[in-house]
């Protein structure tokens, strides 16, 4: 299972599960396979760094995550998830009022010079609409990601300008950290 603990871990591989904090939750079954290799030097000095403050330049913040390589897959069943800032600037921005059929596809992905790259177009339905997820998250937590989002009725009520892409999907570029989505 999962709670809102792995939201730091959990928002590597998708914004959606970032700032999960105290009173927010995150459940359902995890089931993961994941390849890592770190292609540098491991050093006593490189693992004593990790247990020291980030302020005196220590910890993963400060941690070199170009060497870290790999592969994997992510699959969550039974998600509920609440308490998720960014969740409900999605659903602020589909016009969509409840979590309702809410479900996350599998995601693949690989990692390669500090980042976590989704192999195929994650697959995440809110409120009855499908939206796509395509690019890239570091793992200092930086955002390089396009979102294709359904122009439906709905939000075309709410936006009347988009009545040229009614019925197509938007892509809109989604930047900034996994705490700070812009």
């Amino acid at each position: 299972g999962a709670n809102a603990a792995v939201s730091p871990l959990l928002q590597i591989l998708h914004p959606i599960f970032g700032r999960v904090g105290e009173g927010g939750l995150i459940e359902g079954q995890i089931d993961a396979a994941i390849d890592l290799s770190y292609r540098a030097p491991v050093t006593t000095d490189l693992l004593k760094s990790l247990n020291r403050p980030e302020a005196e330049g220590g910890g993963w913040k400060n941690f070199r995550k170009e060497p870290i390589h790999g592969r994997g897959r992510f699959a969550m069943t039974g998600l509920s998830l609440k308490g998720s800032p960014f969740l409900a600037q999605l659903l602020g921005a589909m016009e969509v009022e409840s979590l309702e059929g809410f479900d996350l596809d599998p995601i693949d992905f690989a990692i390669r010079s500090g980042r976590v790259h989704y192999q195929n177009p994650v697959i995440l339905r809110i409120g009855g609409q499908t939206t796509q997820w395509t690019g890239s998250i570091g793992l200092d937590q930086t955002l390089d990601l396009a979102w294709e989002i359904p122009v439906t009725e709905r939000l075309l009520a709410k936006h009347s300008f988009l009545k040229y892409w009614a019925g197509q999907s938007l892509k809109v570029k989604v930047r900034g950290t996994c705490v700070r989505p812009e």
